[in-house]
């Protein structure tokens, strides 16, 4: 694997960095990606861009044995000056930060393993415990891929990367509208009344229907 070490640097100023390591070793003890400093003291170790570049770290053990990415103490970094910071692992440990300020986004993607948001890591499973989200600093955080439909009956799209596969323009934070706000084309104040719902579609077949004898009899007087 890679091991930085004991107040290890390595950066870039312009352009971009990537870092791919593979743990050969068996055990929890294996890893990929190893950034530490906690055998010298008041020391860091760090991996950056101070520009804009892109920072990408892969790391990989034998058989999710021990941790892809490992940050090992609070002074450890992964850093990027609004750059996209993206890390590749079945497990990580983010004891330390990873930091694209808030002009740069942090995607975290899994090679194969599921994403267990609040857990810890597992032997089929990326945990990320909160406070492991919270040593992240981003504009976006994006963690794992996704399954999002195709457009097309019965069939979807698996794996799907947000920053990679879809052209998103911006992001927003969209919340219920209240009384006596403004409508964004007229300026006037908007009203909010009750109302009911007069017909709603869903694509469930006969699964109700049959269930509770609900047919009908067309002009042959076929009932269906």
């Amino acid at each position: 694997g890679v091991f930085a070490n004991n107040s290890a640097t390595v950066t870039t100023s312009n352009g971009s960095l990537t870092i791919n390591g593979t743990s050969c070793g068996t055990g929890r003890f294996s890893r990929g990606v190893f950034i530490n400093s906690a055998s010298v003291a008041n020391s860091s170790s760090r991996i950056s861009s101070t520009g804009t570049g892109q920072v990408t770290i892969t790391g990989l053990t034998t058989n999710q044995s021990g941790t892809g990415i490992y940050l090992s103490t609070s002074s450890d970094q992964i850093a990027s000056n609004g750059g996209q910071i993206t890390l590749n692992a079945n497990s990580v440990n983010l004891t330390g930060t990873v930091n694209a300020t808030t002009a740069g986004d942090v995607v975290i993607q899994t090679l194969g393993a599921g994403v267990d948001l609040g857990g810890s890591d597992s032997s089929s499973n990326l945990g990320l415990t909160s406070a492991e989200i919270n040593n992240i600093t981003a504009g976006t955080l994006i963690i794992g891929n996704g399954t999002t439909g195709a457009n097309q009956d019965g069939f979807h799209l698996r794996n799907v990367n947000v920053a990679r596969d879809l052209a998103v323009t911006s992001f927003g934070d969209f919340r219920r509208v209240r009384p006596g706000e403004p409508d964004p084309r007229s300026g006037q104040p908007l009203q909010v009344r009750r109302g009911i719902e007069v017909g709603h579609i869903f694509k469930l077949g006969t699964k109700y229907s049959e269930k509770y004898g609900a047919a009908y009899t067309d002009d042959q007087k076929q009932s269906h």
